[in-house]
């Protein structure tokens, strides 16, 4: 199946999801494929997270957002990948959403275990957060342009 939207899931979209909805629209430039980020708990937009900014202008990036979003059906137009960054959210997105296929991102790239979120640590661990996204986005982008290419 070809795809024509990626949404990264994460509890409430300041985060993780953010991340890679930006590191995977920089790899797909050019293609015909976006990439969004949504939250399962967002009951007010909030401002993305401040370590997290801080960690990506050094790398001379920036999260395309200032505020984050909830998962609403809109979004799931056809042709629409989910992916996810634990168990408990894939289990949500089932519940809300029950004929839309989900999957937790590192399980798409053939790993497993939760991507974890660093909320409350060190700047240090937000940047070891980042380049764990950075390599599991990058390996997603990569599965889903080579099913495109089939």
């Amino acid at each position: 199946m070809k795809y024509k939207r990626v949404i990264f899931i994460s509890m409430d979209n300041t985060c993780l999801g953010p991340v890679a909805e930006c590191i995977f629209n920089r790899i797909a430039e050019g293609r015909e494929i976006e990439a969004i980020s949504r939250g399962l708990v967002v009951l007010f937009p909030e401002p993305m997270n401040a370590k997290m900014i801080s960690v990506m202008r050094e790398r001379g990036m920036e999260i395309g957002k200032e505020l984050s979003e909830p998962l609403k059906k809109d979004d799931l137009v056809e042709g629409t990948l989910l992916l996810a960054m634990s168990d408990q959210e894939v289990s949500m997105v089932r519940e809300m959403f029950p004929d839309e296929k989900v999957y937790k991102l590192r399980n798409f790239v053939g790993e497993k275990g939760d991507v974890e979120t660093p909320l409350g640590k060190s700047l240090a661990d937000y940047e070891t957060c980042y380049e764990h996204i950075d390599l599991l986005t990058k390996m997603a982008a990569e599965k889903i342009f080579r099913e495109d290419q089939q």
